[in-house]
């Protein structure tokens, strides 16, 4: 089995070798152990400083599957109800407007709400700037205020949002969006602190998860690794990762706290939290969620007219909900995992994947901006591990 596994490393070289990678990681656990772990190239290429452990990642969406279980953390504990009104938290969500494809560039309010699981199963209608005026215009002004010194809290840059036309009315269908942000923000005003506060408290000091956060301290920056851009077939240094979707370079004075984007953390730290998820909500004498929670999670949320519309990565064998992929037919995959497996990854090549049928889980570390498909080595590194362990 060890030897098969180290194939593993050998996809890392190769990828590395031939210039799709400056470096990633890979590690692989089994019945909630660690059993494999692998890591090959440079975190920084112009200082030869090589990727290790405790490399520090921007995980970007890797945030949300953070974000959906602290959502299912309050569910559980009955501070929220998925059908819960988003305005109950925050105002800025009241009479909504919408686009139809008849109104002819006219907004229509909404006659149905916006609830707490619009957000949690990105059917809400709000999407990412690149898709969406009204939200880019939030953005931009954003910037503008940074730049005069102004920053706008987690719950501030909701409400903005808020008023913002949705692209549909929610619960329409699926698109991907701000929904894990603005959900950040109803969890901060749910539970009376601030959202990276809760998370503090509630998932990554149980867990011990000490390098995951809102906020790279100064003398954790040499651990932060370089982001570079492949796109073109060569290497560039991304420094737009630092500043995207209204992140603030992880500085310490960070007021927004983005539940979809904004953490960062290392593989051995990311793998404490798939290691809980594995456990099925506790672990390390935590109760995270109670059984009923657990499967509440990681249960497909989508209704059948709205999974029509989740075409994520053309994988039509996938449902959503929570913030988080679920496996649910054979073929129509990339991947020879369960029906069952769970998992999200990052804009810059950050991934996991849990099988709880198998007790396999897989996970990918990488700050690379490739095309077309930013997670064909962490598909072939999935397919790889079960060669090894089925």
């Amino acid at each position: 089995m060890s030897n098969d596994l180290n194939r593993l490393s050998g996809l890392l070289q190769d990828a590395v070798e031939h210039g799709e990678y400056a470096g990633a990681s890979v590690m692989v656990l089994r019945k909630g152990e660690e059993i494999y772990y692998a890591d090959y190239g440079y975190a920084d290429v112009e200082s030869g400083v090589k990727i290790a452990r405790d490399t520090i990642f921007r995980i970007y969406s890797q945030s949300k599957p953070v974000t959906g279980v602290a959502s299912v953390m309050n569910i559980d504990r009955g501070v929220l109800s998925p059908r819960a009104q988003v305005a109950r938290f925050l105002p800025g969500f009241r009479n909504q407007r919408y686009d139809t494809e008849h109104s002819q560039g006219l907004a229509i309010v909404s006659d149905r709400p916006m609830y707490v699981a619009d957000l949690l199963n990105m059917t809400s209608g709000l999407l990412y700037p690149d898709c969406s005026p009204d939200v880019a215009l939030v953005v931009r002004e954003m910037e503008d205020l940074r730049k005069q010194g102004v920053q706008l809290s987690t719950v501030e840059f909701a409400n903005r949002l808020g008023g913002c036309r949705l692209a549909f009315k929610p619960g329409d269908r699926w698109a991907y969006g701000y929904s894990a942000d603005v959900m950040g923000a109803v969890i901060e005003c749910a539970a009376g602190k601030r959202f990276g506060e809760f998370l503090k408290d509630e998932i990554f000091e149980p867990l011990g998860m000490k390098d995951t956060g809102f906020v790279v301290p100064q003398e954790k920056r040499p651990r932060l690794a370089t982001a570079y851009d492949h796109r073109d077939g060569s290497r560039k240094r991304f420094d737009y990762a630092d500043w995207h979707l209204g992140l603030n370079a992880y500085r310490e004075d960070t007021a927004f706290e983005s539940g979809g984007a904004g953490l960062v953390s290392t593989i051995g730290d990311y793998a404490e939290f798939v290691k809980m998820l594995m456990n099925r909500g506790t672990y390390k004498g935590h109760k995270f969620l109670s059984q009923a929670g657990f499967d509440y999670l990681i249960s497909p949320q989508l209704t059948p007219w709205q999974a029509r519309t989740f075409n994520w990565q053309d994988l039509p064998a996938q449902n959503y909900g929570n913030f988080l992929f679920m496996k649910t037919f054979g073929g129509c995959s990339s991947t020879t995992d369960a029906v069952g497996s769970f998992g999200w990854g990052g804009w810059l090549e950050t991934n996991f994947s849990l099988d709880l049928k198998n007790e396999i889980a897989v996970l990918f570390m990488a700050q690379n901006q490739s095309a077309p498909d930013n997670s064909h080595l962490f598909h072939r590194l999935r397919n790889a591990t079960y060669y090894a362990l089925t």
